[in-house]
Order: structure tokens, then C-alpha cells, then sequence
């Protein structure tokens, strides 16, 4: 019997028109007094923070607590909060427009205050320009957004716009193990995506990415054939187990690259659990 998966990404152009809406908000200087910025709700609107500055803020995280690079973070820190609603969103968070000057900066998104790398979600820095941006998927919660320099300079202005792209689709439905696709014998082009999974790494694997989906077959003996393609580099692994708390793994391929192939061929064991 063979097995050919095909993960497709799906891709959509839409032509969003922007509201903006500015205000004046000076960043918290510490976790205790975090300035709450409302997020926006409809899609393609954005807030804007106005020309602030870190000046006067103090230095009360040090380098290496941030997202991106543990070279800034020796200059003084600014600190918002925002709540995302229980639906997610997709945000664009950017440094830009009048009153934002000041190079070497960066913006570091965390679930918790203080700032970890343990508890980094993304960010980006400007190095020797002014602007920046970055795009990221969050799920429902409370973010600290933490804005600070590589000295020189020790502070400096800004201008933080966050943008509302959309509201991701909900995960597919093979995201967790306990849901894993049945395969049957002879199963082909079957097509499937990863957009928006939230699934963890299987235990065996710890060097795969935390987002994949999952599928299952009862080995008959045969040999069979798994080939994954996706236009995007990807990882396929092979595991054996009695249920999803506890794996072998079997093999993991990863040698393709965008629009690659991984194929893995061997012989089932009549009656055993497999996972992919």
C-alpha cells in the first residue's frame, strides 16, 4: 500500500483600505505600570502610539531578555499591554511615521513581565534605521511590548502602530495527536495545511517545529511508502506508539526544501500503531 500527502498553503490577495487611529500614549516604565493599549477590531485598522520616547524610563531589563537579538536591551525600556480577544488575530506592529527618529531600537513581544527569551513571542529590530515592522499570528491573552535601544543611543523616540489584518481561521482538524487522520491502505493525494495549528512536538521529536498536523494507520505487514510535498520547507516524521503520551520515533526527513519532497518506505508491523 502506499501513502502520498500532499500540504497545501493556501494564499489569498485582498486589497484592505486603512484607518488609523492616533493617539498619544507614553509607554509604562516598568511591568507594574505597563501602559494598556486597546487593540483594534476591524480588519485594516490600526492605533498609533504618537511620537513617545524611552527617555526617563530607566533601564530596568537587561540584554539578552529580549526576542530577535541579546545585543539590545542596555538602554532604557518602555512598556505596553495589550489583550487579544478570544478569537486571535493577525497584527502588524511597526515603528513608523512623524516623531519616530531614533535608530537601534527594538520592539519585543512577550506573554509575561518580566521579559525571558523563555517567554518571547516575536519582535524586530531597525539596526541603523528608524523603522521596523513584523507580522505575527497571536492567539487569546495578555502581551508586554517592550521597547528599548542597543546603546548608543541609551533612549530614544518612537512611533508604535499596530495594525488588525484579520482573524486566523481556526486550527485543522488533525492539529492534536488525539485527532490524528485515519489513513486507509492505498490512500493518495490527499490534500491538507498547517495554517493555524497550534500543535506541540511530539516527545520523541524535539527538534521539529511547533506546528504541524497529524495522521494515523494499523501497519498490515506490507510495505508501504509515505511521500509528503508542501510549498513550503517542511518536516515529515514517522512514529510508532500505542497512543499519543508515548512514541518511537521511526524516521524524520528533512531534506527537501520549498516545493520539495520528503518520502520515507518500510515494512509495517502487522497490527502496530503508526503515526505521521
Amino acid at each position: 500500500m502506499r501513502f502520498k500527502l500532499i500540504i497545501l498553503l493556501s494564499l489569498a490577495i485582498q486589497i484592505i483600505f486603512y484607518n488609523s487611529i492616533a493617539f498619544s500614549q507614553a509607554p509604562g516604565s516598568n511591568c507594574a505600570n505597563a501602559a494598556t493599549l486597546t487593540l483594534p477590531t476591524t480588519a485594516g485598522n490600526s492605533i498609533s502610539t504618537g511620537s513617545q520616547t524611552t527617555c526617563g524610563k530607566v533601564n530596568n531589563f537587561l540584554a539578552g531578555s529580549y526576542c530577535t537579538s541579546a545585543s539590545y536591551g542596555g538602554g532604557e525600556d518602555g512598556v505596553y499591554s495589550i489583550t487579544v480577544p478570544a478569537s486571535g488575530g493577525n497584527y502588524t506592529f511597526a515603528f513608523t511615521g512623524t516623531g519616530n527618529t531614533a535608530t537601534w531600537k527594538i520592539l519585543s513581544i512577550h506573554t509575561g513581565c518580566v521579559p525571558t527569551t523563555a517567554n518571547c513571542v516575536g519582535g524586530f529590530t531597525t539596526g541603523s534605521i528608524a523603522t521596523g515592522s513584523v507580522t505575527l499570528t497571536l492567539s487569546a491573552g495578555t502581551y508586554y511590548l517592550f521597547i528599548d535601544t542597543w546603546p548608543t543611543p541609551a533612549c530614544g523616540t518612537f512611533n508604535l502602530k499596530i495594525t488588525f489584518n484579520s482573524t486566523p481561521p481556526p486550527p485543522p482538524p488533525n492539529d492534536a495527536c488525539v485527532n490524528a487522520t485515519s489513513l486507509p491502505c492505498g490512500t493518495t493525494n490527499l490534500a491538507g495545511s498547517t495554517v493555524n495549528s497550534v500543535s506541540e512536538n511530539p516527545p520523541a521529536v524535539a527538534s521539529t517545529s511547533n506546528y504541524g498536523v497529524w495522521y494515523t494507520f494499523t501497519g498490515n505487514g506490507q510495505q508501504v511508502t509515505f511521500s509528503s510535498t508542501a510549498v513550503f520547507d517542511h518536516e515529515m516524521v514517522v512514529l510508532t506508539g500505542s497512543s499519543c503520551s508515548s512514541f518511537t520515533i521511526l524516521s524524520s526527513q528533512d531534506g527537501a526544501v520549498s516545493n520539495g519532497t520528503e518520502t520515507y518506505t518500510f515494512t509495517t508491523v502487522n497490527g502496530q500503531q503508526y503515526y505521521v
